[in-house]
């Protein structure tokens, strides 16, 4: 077409030439072809964050790499959970994209097909696995030397699904328990890739069994026992509170009780203690010796000790509280 010469435009009307003045004002705002951006969303798209950037849904045409670029980290939104999804629609997207006031959206041209979806990836994790790890935790929660260990999983916990990337489990105990095993709870968290993911409350049934000595008839007080009178059974001691039994016939043999005892009764080291040559209240001679004098006066031992022990003893004729050793089952002897 020829271009109008000065003397064709003059010959034109006011109006014609109002539309040409229009027409090369609407070139001059119009982007160049260099200028513009192509943003094309993908039907559907996987990320891998909490939050997605548009360079991980979409793809991009342009000759102006600088702002394509910047484009492409731009965040375009929340990930779902992980193995979810989320659907993506055009009018979304340009909110996202006309909330920066950098980018010119005149430049943009957005395509956003049908149905447009974004995925977050996962793995999954299931139950017999978290199970296992629990399990282990909660056993390594009690000392070796406490005896046969059975545990139960009493919360429900089905698969899992977790963001991609290295897991790291932490199990600890909440509470404290007087003794080992019964109803515990442990916090459970997930760890991918150093931060927390995933956290539950497990309640774990413990029995831990041992074998304790028990008596194997009644029992009176101050009795010294015998190896017939107890014998070894076993037993859950999660059922039994947190008090110190004896495991061993032996460490009963030959000890006294504090109290009556029961048959069946479960002896534990505070229900006993070592006979003695003397008892607290027993009558004994306080003997003072010096060189060439040897003076005895009636005592009474305010413990009770066995012979070559220090112990305090009241002086009945004086009423002071003096210190010796315990020579004979009857003799104290004062320096």
């Amino acid at each position: 077409m020829p271009r109008p010469t000065l003397k064709t435009l003059l010959r034109l009307p006011l109006t014609a030439l109002a539309v040409l003045a229009l027409a090369a004002a609407t070139a001059r705002a119009q982007p160049s072809d260099l200028e513009r951006i192509a943003i094309r969303v993908l039907p559907q798209a996987e990320v891998f964050g909490e939050h997605y950037t548009l360079g991980e849904i979409a793809e991009f045409d342009g000759f102006d790499l600088e702002a394509v670029a910047a484009l492409a980290k731009l965040d375009a939104g929340r990930s779902p959970l992980p193995g979810r999804s989320l659907r993506l629609s055009r009018s979304y997207l340009l909110s996202r994209l006309q909330h920066d006031s950098t980018i010119d959206m005149g430049r943009i041209d957005l395509e956003v097909p049908e149905g447009a979806s974004v995925v977050r990836s996962a793995q999954r994790v299931g139950e017999r696995e978290i199970e296992a790890i629990v399990l282990k935790a909660a056993r390594d929660s009690i000392p070796s030397e406490a005896g046969e260990v059975r545990q139960e999983l009493e919360t429900p916990l089905g698969e899992v699904l977790l963001p991609k990337g290295d897991i790291a489990w932490d199990v600890s105990p909440m509470g404290v328990t007087l003794a080992p095993g019964g109803q515990r709870s442990f916090r459970v968290e997930a760890k991918v890739n150093g931060q927390a993911v995933w956290r539950n409350i497990v309640r774990v049934k413990q029995s831990v069994f041992q074998d304790v000595v028990i008596a194997t008839r009644p029992l009176g007080r101050n009795q010294r026992i015998a190896a017939e009178d107890v014998t070894v059974v076993r037993r859950d001691l999660s059922q039994l509170g947190g008090a110190s039994y004896l495991s061993s016939p032996a460490a009963a043999v030959g000890m006294l009780t504090k109290r009556p005892l029961n048959r069946d009764e479960l002896l534990e080291a505070s229900l006993l203690e070592a006979p003695v040559d003397v008892r607290e209240g027993g009558r004994v001679t306080l003997e003072y010796r010096t060189p060439g004098v040897v003076l005895q006066v009636p005592g009474v031992a305010l413990v009770g000790a066995r012979m070559g022990q220090f112990i305090p003893v009241r002086n009945l004729q004086s009423g002071k509280v003096v210190h010796g050793t315990l020579q004979a089952a009857d003799t104290v002897s004062v320096n």
